[in-house]
């Protein structure tokens, strides 16, 4: 009708709706989706949200494949150190091992003590050699000494005088020497009171007189050191060694004092590190201590060949000097009779004595002196009698007999200065000190004077 209300069909349900389109249009699965996602459409970060906070909402899919191994990352920096573990237990004993090899020979023990000296024996007959003296000094000698040449020489002129039966002819005048050039042990006296022509033998010692030391030094370079000669006698060569320090394996030879002087020496390499400035040459031997050990060695300077010796018993390290002045443990000495060494006993820290014999490398004796080695700044030996200087080696203060074992009470000026006086040892065949004194070489000449031993 026209103009009438137009009727028109009630709206479908909006789920009919889509199930007719749907129906109607071909490919109606994908038109949902779309339509899904155009009215679904959120931003990503807020449907994330949502999943993340709320549990049954979302539905997670299966798990996906595991991915590539990542590359592996820079290595970290060390961490402290922990702090140290508790000590554990000491384990068992191990297994008793084999023996070992049986070991070297060891050196000559030192000889029993010497005895009580025995009573004076009685005077015997005039025999061949008083005639020889009485015959050749005659009247005209006064108190003096007998040298061993002069002994063999009216000896051997007393036999020619005799084959052929003439008188002996006078020998010139005997001159007295104040220092110890004499027959050890022998003096001749004349006595008044006795019958002329009798003269009697008594038995002497030489002690130390007088030092006098000489101005001419030779400066160095170094405060320690030592420079020797050949000690022995009758030695025709003049060289000189230097070991310049206290401590080393280098020594230097020189053929004379003078290309010391104005040239360098010869080097010779030791085996074994020497250690102090005790160190002497004797009959073309060095012998020396052998750094850190007991051991004293003996070294040959033609063939390079080295001999030790132990001294048992004896302060050798920890700075335990015997002489602290020149860090000297051992400190080798010569006089009139030879070899000796001196060292600190290890049980009482006293200054020992041990007389070597230089041929087989060996102590024949040991005498104590019972002097403290705290008190001794250096040390030599002439005539068998030890002189010690004091803690400064400004004095010589203590002397002691080494044949009688008595002290001897001396006193003589050294040196003046205040520098370290590194080494001082005696030649009794110039009867001079050689000294190595505050970083200089000097020579003093000493002079002895005979007396009577009692």
């Amino acid at each position: 009708m026209e103009g009438g209300p137009r009727h028109t069909d009630p709206p479908e349900p909006l789920h009919h709706s889509r199930r007719r389109r749907g129906a109607e249009a071909p490919g109606g699965d994908h038109q949902d989706a779309l339509m899904m996602m155009t009215y679904s459409r959120v931003p990503l970060r807020l449907f994330l949200d949502l999943c993340n906070s709320s549990r049954g909402i979302c539905l997670t899919g299966p798990p996906g494949q595991p991915g590539e191994r990542g590359k592996d990352g820079l290595k970290g920096r060390d961490g402290m150190p922990g702090l140290d573990g508790k000590r554990g237990k000491r384990g068992s004993p191990g297994e008793k091992g084999e023996r070992g090899p049986k070991g070297d020979t060891g050196s000559t023990g030192p000889p029993c003590l010497w005895g009580a000296e025995g009573p004076e024996a009685p005077p015997s007959e005039v025999g061949p050699l008083q005639t020889i003296q009485n015959t050749t000094m005659g009247a005209r000698s006064n108190q003096g000494n007998v040298s061993v040449g002069q002994l063999v020489k009216w000896v051997l002129n007393m036999l020619a005088s005799t084959d052929s039966s003439s008188t002996p002819r006078p020998q010139e005048e005997l001159k007295v020497m104040e220092h110890a050039s004499s027959l050890p042990g022998l003096h001749q006296t004349n006595d008044s009171s006795k019958e002329a022509g009798k003269g009697t033998f008594e038995r002497t010692e030489s002690v130390l007189r007088t030092i006098t030391c000489f101005e001419n030094v030779t400066q160095m370079q170094r405060t320690f050191g030592a420079w020797v000669a050949d000690a022995a006698p009758l030695q025709r060569e003049e060289r000189y060694w230097l070991l310049d320090n206290f401590s080393g394996r280098i020594i230097l030879e020189y053929p004379n004092l003078l290309s010391y002087l104005k040239s360098g020496g010869r080097n010779t390499l030791l085996d074994k590190f020497y250690q102090g400035c005790g160190s002497v040459v004797y009959n073309g031997f060095l012998y020396f201590h052998n750094a850190g050990t007991n051991k004293l060695l003996k070294f040959n300077l033609e063939t390079k060949t080295t001999s030790f010796l132990v001294i048992e018993n004896t302060r050798h390290r920890h700075r335990s000097y015997l002489f602290e002045n020149s860090k000297t443990y051992y400190k080798f000495a010569v006089d009139e009779s030879g070899l000796w060494v001196m060292a600190a006993s290890a049980t009482d820290e006293t200054l020992v004595v041990a007389k070597l014999n230089h041929e087989s490398f060996s102590v024949t004796s040991i005498i104590h002196t019972r002097y403290p080695k705290s008190k001794a700044g250096n040390g030599f030996i002439a005539y068998g009698i030890l002189y010690i200087t004091d803690s400064k080696d400004k004095k010589i203060t203590h002397g002691f007999d080494l044949e009688r074992g008595v002290s001897l009470a001396v006193s003589y000026a050294l040196r003046q200065a205040n520098g370290i006086l590194a080494m001082l040892s005696y030649y009794p065949h110039k009867q001079m000190l050689y000294m190595w004194d505050n970083s200089s070489l000097k020579t003093c000449k000493v002079h002895f004077a005979v007396l009577k031993k009692e």
